[in-house]
């Protein structure tokens, strides 16, 4: 594996080659994040085991490095964009300055030891899982019942009920879809969380299976994001396969990994779209099948076409915030804080902004013509348009935190926080690609209700069996 690995590396840095007739100077800087992004490979992922890192290496690699290299070569560009050299030196060397500042704060902030002692005090309080199946259960059996009518909607007919997609309120969309639906993920997490290499008996198998058709009932391609389900899908398989493992990460598992999200993001990832992006549903599917087939089919295979959408914009996005920062400068916190605020209504929060997505979508179509308005916005180009160079640091510094709490639940040895460990390494890639408001809202919805709700009605009736005991 080593040798076909240094082979594997070899060949992606090759790669700016191709473009060197065209653009040396971006040929040499693409030369230079790569060379950094191997030493950062061998020193923080492999050294460390770390698969938090790997997904940082593994975002670098195929959206900041492969994507920008084939569109730069093939003269195309996601959303009608194009290309200024200018933009284009100064994107490399940002995403660079990002990726060692990230590393040097990774290797220089002790936060593990506070973290380890932080989360260790919750592990007994997941672990006497049983009453928390049950009202879990029974709570997920309510949020069936009221949400019935739009389930079905969005699996068998696609696009959203109307009792969901036209809610008036912000904050109450937020509640249903971004916290009650992640509810039923609970006794599925729980239960697979329970299960054994060997020796797991039929009906404990049978009721995990149930318990993740009700969980892929609320979340499933037809009515979510690629971005936040690739996170949670990955997160489940990689656990069965660590769990066969028993939990042992090696450099080889760590290899092997990366090969394949390498291969998963080329080819996979954009023929999903499929059912995300092109409004099927189960009933369409049936109808027309083969249309259907011959559409993934497509996508599977037409390797320039892919590398060339919206599904790899994040560089070329990036580089065009600069444009925008050089036309209308920094917003200088208004994103950050828009972000933290995102679950405040604008009636509450008036000077309440737009997602960064939006504001770099608008002026590009201004720009190029393009025709997407809702964009992503990578994690450090969104820094710097909001803060400039200590913005920089602010969210470097938030990542390592996010990298250092998955680390810190996978210490743990709790099978239910390693789950949630591994969909924090996972969620890297959403919350990296951005735009940031709108992947902090979901973080933040998946971790209140899989993990803190539990936690807290774990201690509340741990609370209430110590003030009975003493009356």
């Amino acid at each position: 594996m080593s040798i076909a690995f240094i082979l594997i590396l070899l060949l992606i840095g090759l790669l700016p080659f191709l473009i060197i007739s065209s653009f040396p100077e971006l040929t040499i800087l693409f030369l230079i994040l790569f060379v950094y992004l191997v030493i950062f490979f061998y020193r923080l992922v492999l050294s460390e085991k770390s698969m938090f890192n790997l997904t940082v290496f593994i975002y670098y690699v195929v959206f900041l490095y492969i994507a920008p290299v084939f569109q730069i070569y093939y003269d195309t560009f996601p959303n009608r964009q194009r290309l200024n050299v200018e933009y284009a030196c100064a994107n490399i060397l940002l995403s660079l300055l990002f990726l060692i500042i990230y590393s040097l704060i990774h290797r220089k902030l002790k936060l593990g030891t506070s973290l380890n002692r932080f989360i260790g005090s919750s592990v007994y309080d997941f672990e006497k899982t049983t009453p928390l199946f049950i009202v879990f259960t029974v709570a997920s059996l309510f949020i069936i019942l009221v949400f019935a009518k739009s389930l079905v909607h969005e699996v068998m007919l696609g696009g959203e009920y109307q009792e969901i997609g036209q809610v008036e309120s912000t904050m109450q969309y937020l509640l249903i879809k971004r916290f009650l639906y992640f509810i039923p993920f609970v006794p599925f997490l729980i239960l697979f969380s329970k299960l054994k290499k060997k020796g797991n008996t039929f009906w404990f198998l049978f009721a995990v299976i149930i318990t993740l058709a009700v969980a892929l009932l609320f979340k499933n391609p037809f009515n979510e994001k690629r971005g936040l389900l690739g996170s949670i899908y990955l997160s489940w398989l990689f656990y069965y396969i660590l769990l066969k493992r028993s939990f042992k990460i090696s450099t080889t598992f760590i290899k092997m990994s990366f090969v394949l999200i390498i291969i998963m993001f080329l080819f996979l990832y954009p023929s999903v779209k499929v059912l995300t992006h092109l409004n099927y549903s189960i009933t369409s599917m049936i109808n027309n099948f083969q249309e259907f087939v011959n559409s993934f089919s497509g996508y599977l295979t037409d390797f320039k076409y892919n590398i060339t959408s919206l599904d790899f914009d994040s560089w070329i996005n990036a580089h065009s915030t600069l444009g925008y920062i050089n036309k209308y400068r920094h917003t200088w916190g208004k994103q950050t804080l828009t972000s933290l605020l995102f679950f405040v209504p604008r009636s509450v929060y008036k000077s309440k902004g737009e997602g960064t997505g939006g504001i770099i979508g608008s002026y590009v179509i201004a720009e190029y013509g393009s025709w997407q308005r809702q964009m992503s916005n990578p994690l450090y180009s969104e820094a710097f348009l909001d803060l400039s160079l200590p913005g920089l640091f602010l969210y470097a510094f938030f990542l390592d935190v996010i990298g250092k709490i998955s680390a810190a639940c996978w210490k743990t040895n709790n099978n239910y926080l390693i789950l949630f460990s591994l969909f924090l390494v996972f969620y890297n890639f959403y919350l990296f690609r951005g735009d940031f408001i709108s992947s902090l809202a979901y973080l933040v919805g998946y971790t209140v209700a899989t993990v803190l709700t539990p936690l807290l009605l774990s201690r509340s009736v741990k609370l209430f069996n110590v003030f009975s005991s003493r009356l």
